[in-house]
């Protein structure tokens, strides 16, 4: 009889035993779910910030482009609470290659500047960009950040 008392316990303590694997399972599968939710609501905010930079400094992709504003369809998406992460993610790449060549004009422009200026930087620590286009290198930078949340979070 004591034999069957042990074997029930032992019976049990599988039963326990599968039933916590089970529940770290699901709390796993939870947290990974609930950290790529996370960086999606990282993705979208990064994203909507850079939107609302390139609004700020009334960003062009080229010379006869409209300004970054309503008439530009990645500022829907970019910062409309409907759109898509797929959406939003198509969008930060189109627009990354648009800051990265006008971030090129700017870097030319400072080359130029510094040229014929020559200020003192004993360290040569100063940046020879200007202004908008340390602007462009921030902008950048989230949409940089925005896409790799957003291809963390979209991956299955």
């Amino acid at each position: 009889m004591h034999h069957d008392t042990n074997r029930v316990s032992v019976i049990a303590t599988d039963h326990t035993e599968d039933s916590s694997v089970g529940r770290a399972s699901a709390a796993a599968s939870f947290a990974i779910e609930e950290d790529m939710s996370g960086r999606l609501l990282r993705a979208q905010a990064l994203s909507c910030r850079a939107a609302q930079w390139l609004v700020l400094i009334r960003f062009r992709s080229h010379a006869a482009a409209p300004a970054f504003s309503e008439s530009v369809s990645h500022y829907h998406v970019l910062l409309g609470a409907a759109s898509a992460d797929a959406e939003r993610l198509a969008s930060c790449r189109t627009m990354l290659i648009c800051v990265h060549r006008q971030l090129a004009v700017e870097e030319l422009a400072a080359q130029a500047e510094f040229a014929v200026e020559r200020p003192a930087d004993p360290y040569g620590a100063e940046w020879r960009i200007t202004g908008r286009g340390a602007v462009l290198h921030v902008i950048a930078d989230l949409l940089s950040d925005a896409i790799g949340a957003f291809e963390r979070g979209l991956a299955k």
